[in-house]
């Protein structure tokens, strides 16, 4: 009896295992059968139109992103084009001129005194020059324009921010020593001074009063340098902004406008452009925000 027991449970136990075989056999041709289905076969379309859509999505939303980010590259090259050619044409009209006067003035009082001590010139004779007591109207320049461009609308390197942020100081101290200048010509025409009172303003020397008063001086020599760097800085800025510019467009391929250029030639030719010797460490490293001998000495 004990033996047709065992029998009985092995015989139960081969046809659980047979169960199960069957299943699994059956339940992988439902699963194939749901695979080649329409439904499946629709269910797999569907997912890759979306994933394919999506994918589009995001390049054409990178291609329009590079395209506003060109135009706004081109907006902030004509704004710093615009700053070039404003000192440009400032300088051609009133600083070169002024600034080589005024050397040419200090050198001849110079040599004047000279002769003078050396007994050559008679001791009542006194230094006669023409003081330019011409003001002149602060320079108004695009630099929130452009500040607003690359600090929101373009993704460029650090050193042109650097560059940026001495064009502004640069510009900033500019306007500063024309209003300095200014003061000081409204003080001498409403005191009326002229001659040896005249002179030590003019030429920044002592006074009878032992005083010392270098605010024209200053303004002058302060306005022309600062012209030559608000020119170069707006011409660096340009280029590394046309730089990046191009950059942009050869990822965007054929379809992206093109870059602004600046012309400059005829500024050059006109001996309008400063030196690039006088700015080689500005050309190798970001600009420093430290300040200049001019900054804080008109208040």
């Amino acid at each position: 009896m004990t033996s047709d027991l065992l029998t009985n449970e092995k015989k139960g136990w081969e046809m659980d295992i047979a169960d199960v075989v069957n299943f699994a056999f059956s339940f992988k041709a439902q699963i194939v059968s749901i695979a080649e289905s329409n439904f499946t076969t629709a269910l797999a379309g569907a997912w890759g139109g979306a994933w394919a859509a999506q994918k589009s999505a995001e390049a054409d939303n990178k291609k329009r992103r590079l395209l506003d980010e060109i135009r706004s590259t081109n907006a902030a090259i004509s704004a710093a084009f615009s700053i070039t050619n404003t000192f440009c044409g400032i300088k051609k009209q009133h600083i070169r001129e002024l600034r080589e006067k005024y050397d040419q003035q200090c050198k001849d009082r110079e040599d004047f005194i000279e002769k003078h001590e050396k007994g050559l010139m008679k001791n009542e004779e006194p230094f006669a020059f023409d003081a330019d007591l011409h003001s002149f109207y602060k320079v108004s320049t695009p630099i929130e324009t452009l500040k607003t461009l690359l600090f929101e609308k373009i993704s460029i390197s650090g050193h042109a921010l650097g560059l940026l942020d001495a064009l502004e100081l640069s510009i900033l101290g500019v306007n500063e020593l024309i209003e300095s200048r200014n003061r000081v010509i409204d003080e001498c025409q409403q005191q009326r001074l002229d001659g040896q009172a005249l002179a030590c303003v003019y030429f920044g020397i002592k006074d009878s009063a032992n005083r010392v008063d270098e605010r024209y001086s200053h303004a002058v020599r302060g306005i022309a340098d600062l012209t030559d760097d608000c020119i170069f800085l707006s011409k660096l800025l340009g280029e590394a902004l046309n730089a990046h510019g191009q950059k942009l467009k050869r990822t965007l391929g054929k379809k992206s406008p093109s870059i602004v250029n600046m012309d400059l030639s005829k500024a050059e030719g006109d001996g309008l452009i400063p030196s690039v010797e006088n700015y080689t460490d500005w050309i190798q490293e970001p600009m420093s925000s430290e300040k200049k001998w001019w900054q804080g000495i008109f208040k």
